[in-house]
This record gives structure tokens, C-alpha cells and sequence, in this order.
């Protein structure tokens, strides 16, 4: 009877974690945004209770953002909040959800929000000793850092980051090293930046979060045009541009076009 009772909460969490699994590849994958966004909304319905579906709504948030639907992701994320607020455990709000969030911030341009929601998070997670998720969060200040201009922070923001992640770990790994490309070149460092972004182009290769290789190709881009060279650069911005228009991050899109003109 216990091993069946067991085997019943197995079946349960695993039958839970299913529309969890198929909103990430909406988020993450190939999959278009507007028709992610249709997913999440219709995974909502099979997670069944507000704590599994609190695992659903930052992601369904990100993907409004980046279809310029600000208002839609905050309010997704503060009921996604609200859900997690019955377990006690700091990790309820600094892991995941505080990634996400961040995400849309910066998607809406709100970097002191941004700042704010992973610094408290990273806050939380070091004094528990959670390494995986603190390098996430901590790779992902690392480019709000960068894009408030404060470049020798996001430096050493991304070096802790890439201190904190486990091998093989792309979430945290790919963000750090396209921001550390960044902050070294900005640092006069122009070899080892483009070596570093040119790596962690070679690193997603072989994956399908578009997304993720946008920023990466973004990322080389602009520490190309820091050294001077500017062929090169706009190739990558093209690339760059290439990822998020099949992703349909409008977002992101219209923030390639406008730093690509600016470098002009």
C-alpha cells in the first residue's frame, strides 16, 4: 500500500511537471512567441492548481513582453507570486521566478526594477548555498549591470557568475560570457572579448533557444564595433536580428535595429 501510494504522488508530480516541460520549450525553443504565448495559455488549464500553474505564468510573462505586452506580463507574474507566497522556502521566489521577472524588466526597459528583483534573489540564494541558481541570476544582473553602463561591475558580476555555474550549465554560462565579452572589450580588451563571444556563439550552436543565440550574436556584434570592426559587426547584427525576428521577440528586434544605427 505505501509503495503504491507512492507511486501514485510519482505519477502525479510527473503528470504536474508535463505542461511545466512544454511551456519552457515555448519560452525557450523555436517555438514563434504568439503562438507560445497560445500554449502557455492553454497549458494554464491541464497545470490544475494555482502553485502549478505559478510555474507557468513567468514564462507565458516573458513571452508577452516580448510581443510589447508589458502590462499583461507584470500582471502574470504578480499572481505567479501570489501562488508560491504558502511555502516558506526562499527558493519559492529567488529562483525561477526572479529569473523571469527579471527577463521582462529588462524586456520593458525597467533595469532598477530588474536590478532589484535578482539582487534580492541573489541575496537569498547565497545565504542557502543554492550555486545553480545564484549563477542564473547572478549572469543575468550581470547584463542588467552592463546595460545601465556600469561596465567594470558587470565584469566582476559575470566572473562570479561564471564561478557559481556547473559544467555544462548553458543558462548561466551563455549569459555570463556574452556579458563579460561585452564588459571586456569596453575595458579595451578586444582579443579576449571577441574569443570569449565568439565562443559562446559555438556553444549554443548545436541548440534551438533562438532567443539565447540572438543575445549571443548581439553580443559579438557589439564588441566587434568596439574593436572597429565594422563588416564584421553588421554581419552579426544581421544574425542577431535573424534570431529574433524568427522568434518573434518584437522587443528585441526594434532594440538591434536602433543599437546597429547608432554604431553607424
Amino acid at each position: 500500500m505505501i509503495r503504491a501510494t507512492r507511486g501514485l504522488r510519482t505519477f502525479s508530480v510527473s503528470f504536474r511537471i508535463r505542461p511545466f516541460l512544454r511551456a519552457t520549450h515555448a519560452y525557450r525553443g523555436p517555438t514563434p512567441v504568439r503562438e507560445g504565448i497560445d500554449r502557455c495559455d492553454a497549458l494554464l488549464a491541464d497545470a490544475g492548481t494555482p502553485f502549478w500553474q505559478s510555474f507557468i505564468l513567468p514564462m507565458l510573462a516573458v513571452l508577452e513582453a516580448m510581443d510589447e505586452r508589458l502590462d499583461a506580463a507584470r500582471a502574470h507574474l504578480h499572481e505567479a507570486r501570489l501562488a508560491r507566497r504558502e511555502f516558506a522556502e526562499a527558493g519559492a521566489i529567488a529562483t525561477s521566478w526572479a529569473a523571469l521577472a527579471a527577463e521582462v524588466e529588462l524586456l520593458g526597459g525597467d533595469l532598477d526594477r530588474a536590478e532589484s528583483i535578482l539582487t534580492r534573489a541573489c541575496d537569498s540564494l547565497r545565504a542557502v548555498g543554492e550555486r545553480e541558481w545564484l549563477a542564473t541570476n547572478s549572469a543575468l544582473l550581470a547584463e542588467v549591470l552592463y546595460r545601465q553602463g556600469r561596465f567594470q561591475e558587470a565584469l566582476q558580476q559575470s566572473g562570479e557568475a561564471l564561478g557559481f555555474a556547473p559544467p555544462g550549465h548553458l543558462t548561466s554560462l551563455a549569459v555570463a560570457r556574452r556579458v563579460r565579452a561585452k564588459a571586456l572589450a569596453q575595458a579595451g580588451e578586444l582579443a579576449e572579448a571577441i574569443s570569449l563571444a565568439s565562443e559562446t556563439i559555438t556553444l549554443l550552436r548545436e541548440t534551438q533557444v533562438l532567443d539565447e543565440q540572438g543575445e549571443a550574436y548581439a553580443a559579438l556584434a557589439e564588441v566587434q564595433a568596439l574593436a572597429g570592426f565594422a563588416t564584421d559587426a553588421e554581419e552579426a547584427w544581421d544574425r542577431a536580428l535573424g534570431f529574433f525576428e524568427r522568434k518573434g521577440n518584437r522587443v528585441s528586434e526594434a532594440r538591434i535595429r536602433s543599437m546597429n544605427l547608432s554604431r553607424r
